[in-house]
């Protein structure tokens, strides 16, 4: 299935949405709590910033492998080819396991901060 740049659209709108929700959540529990919750809201905005550069990355080495493969001998194209999209994919064997951490731990902080309890909560007026 040939998706083409609607695809390509519509993964980044994904993406966007999915950070921008995200980083609502998270500044909802930072103004909650304060302290150390306030940088929450900074996870998804790094973890979309990571995947955008490697996904950049990883374009501009495929774009520079091919390139590379149109002007040496038919010989060694392969060769070089493969090494070109080793070399672009290691860009994103990175950065995509690298970003999706940051949403991991923003998603599980902002759970833990939603369920954390407080001053002024229900539980902390029972107890008096």
């Amino acid at each position: 299935m040939n998706t083409g740049l609607p695809g390509i659209v519509l993964g980044a709108a994904v993406q966007l949405a999915v950070t921008a929700g995200l980083a609502w959540w998270s500044a909802g529990i930072g103004k909650k709590h304060g302290g150390m919750w306030r940088h929450l809201v900074w996870l998804p905005i790094l973890g979309f910033v990571i995947v955008c550069i490697g996904l950049t990355i990883t374009i501009f080495g495929l774009v520079k492998s091919f390139s590379a493969v149109a002007a040496v001998d038919p010989s060694q194209k392969a060769a070089i080819l493969a090494a070109g999209i080793s070399e672009a994919m290691h860009a994103t064997a990175i950065c995509l396991p690298l970003s999706s951490l940051f949403y991991l731990v923003c998603v599980i902080g902002c759970a833990i901060g939603s369920v954390r309890e407080g001053p002024g909560t229900i539980q902390d007026s029972h107890d008096r």
